[in-house]
Order: C-alpha cells, then sequence, then structure tokens
C-alpha cells in the first residue's frame, strides 16, 4: 500500500514546523524540503481522520502485544532517563499508544495522564485523553511536571502547535522529553549513495507508522529553541528492542561520537528539555 491507499489528502501551504512558506517537493511525490528551517516534510499528506483511521486498524499495537517484554525493558531505560531529572511528579504521555509506559511510570509513583488519538489504544488502566493535543481543551496550564513524547512529535500534522502548548501544559520548572527517529541516518547514507531509491525516506502505508514529520538533530533542536524551550540534554535514542551484542556496541559507539564531536547519524535522538524563562 502506497500514499494513493489513502482516502482523503490534504495539501498545506506552510511548513508545519517553522511556519515558513519556502518549500520545494524534493522526493516525489511527497516530501518538501522546507528553505527556512530545513525540515523534510510530507506534502501532500493524509488528513487526520486517514491517520486516525490508519491507527485504528490496530496493526501497529497488536505487532507491540508480541514484543511486551522487550517494550517493557525499553520503557524501563526511558523512565531512568525521567528519573534523572525528576524523581516524582505529575506526567503526561503524549501519544501513549497502548499505555504501557504509563503502566511503568506509575509503578515507579508517578501521577500519570495520557493522550492518544486512536480508540484502539486507548488505556483503560490510566487518565487518557482522546484525541490530538491541541485539540484537547479540559488540560490545565502550568500542572504537569514532566511531559513525554516517545516517537510521536514525527507524527503529528502540526509539531510547533503541539510544542507550543506542551510549554503551556508544564510548569516552570516542568521537563519536557522528546525522541524521534533521526532521518540523518538515512540521508547520510542516501548522499553517499549506499541506498540510492527514488526515496530515501519511503513511502506512507497505511495501517503501519506515519510519519508525516522527518527530523535531523539541527531540525529538532531548531523547533524545540521556536518553541520556548531550553534544551539541557541531547544524545542518541536506545531503540533497539532486541539487545543483541552488535546492538549494544553500536549504540555506544554512536554515543560517544555524539558526545564528543556532536555528530548524530544514528536511528534515533532524543532531548530533554525545560522552559526558557528569561525568553
Amino acid at each position: 500500500m502506497s500514499l494513493l491507499t489513502f482516502k482523503k489528502l490534504e495539501t498545506i501551504s506552510y511548513c508545519p514546523v517553522c511556519e515558513g512558506k519556502d518549500f520545494r517537493t524534493v522526493f516525489p511525490p511527497d516530501v518538501c524540503l522546507c528553505g527556512d528551517c530545513y525540515t523534510y516534510f510530507r506534502n501532500p499528506r493524509p488528513t487526520l481522520t486517514e491517520v486516525i483511521k490508519s491507527y485504528n486498524s490496530n496493526k501497529t499495537y497488536s505487532k507491540w502485544v508480541k514484543e511486551k517484554s522487550e517494550r517493557e525493558r525499553m520503557w524501563l531505560r526511558r523512565l531512568k532517563l525521567v528519573q534523572k531529572y525528576k524523581r516524582t511528579g505529575i506526567l503526561m504521555d503524549i501519544g501513549t499508544g497502548d499505555g504501557h509506559f504509563l503502566d511503568v511510570a506509575n509503578r515507579f509513583g508517578y501521577t500519570t495522564f495520557g493522550t492518544e488519538v486512536s480508540k484502539a489504544a486507548l488505556s483503560i488502566n490510566h487518565r487518557v485523553f482522546n484525541g490530538s493535543l491541541c485539540d484537547i481543551d479540559c488540560l490545565p496550564d502550568n500542572y504537569f511536571d514532566i511531559i513525554t513524547m516517545w516517537h510521536v512529535l514525527e507524527h503529528m500534522q502540526y509539531p510547533y502547535m503541539m510544542l507550543k502548548k506542551a510549554l503551556n501544559l508544564l510548569k516552570d520548572n516542568g521537563v519536557l522529553y522528546i525522541a524521534v527517529p533521526n532521518e540523518e541516518n538515512h540521508l547520510f547514507r542516501y548522499r553517499l549513495g549506499i541506498i540510492n531509491p527514488e526515496n530515501p525516506l519511503g513511502n506512507l502505508i497505511y495501517g503501519t507508522e506515519i510519519h508525516l514529520i522527518h527530523f535531523q538533530p539541527n531540525t529538532l533542536r531548531g523547533i524545540l529553541h521556536r518553541a520556548g524551550f531550553k534544551i539541557v540534554e541531547f544524545s542518541v535514542d536506545d531503540v533497539y528492542l532486541q539487545r543483541k551484542p552488535l546492538s549494544i556496541a553500536k549504540l555506544f559507539i554512536q554515543r560517544t561520537l555524539s558526545s564528543i564531536t556532536g555528530w548524530n547519524f544514528s536511528m534515533a535522538m532524543y532531548a530533554v528539555a525545560m522552559k526558557e524563562l528569561d525568553a
């Protein structure tokens, strides 16, 4: 299934990351590059309704069930990062999926909330709001100590607006944890000729994870700064479910290179950020 499988597409007139209007198609039929912030994004793209229908097909989440034990360990690793800055508090997990991370955080004493657009994935064990964060009006400003977005921002129609909403929801000393795929990995190999498809970022496939935004380290840093956040930590995200020696060695090398040189060519990256109170 390709992009054309989606029944309803929409075309946007500005970059969803910086709201600039200087962009062009670089990988037909749907990958554009913004000339202002240099972010790759899909345009045309499936409408939000189509995206929700795709996730409600439950093809993505049924796979997660089979990976439950591996994902448990992954969530524990991510919770350890949360605990580095916030040992307790009120935690909101945006795009919580099946609620597994909320289960883990709750066991360690956090008060947990979540949001999720897919009814097929809604957790019944936590306070989870159905819908996109920007469309949920009942959440109080300056209320949450922690907001997490684990591989969510790349799925969003309007990621900049979502981060601005998260900024308002956080307390002044609140912390945002965000992880996204690092498309520099694919683009770097594409430039070297290691991979040479017409579209190195791939096609959108109905029933799988739908990435509308394709971040690189500089563009992720840029959108966080524009939204009013100060980055306090930025590194390689550990996305390896299978803990094989090669994967562990690769992660160590990637993180070491990133810390020494600032280069990040890994499969995924994370940022820890706080409100820019001096702005």
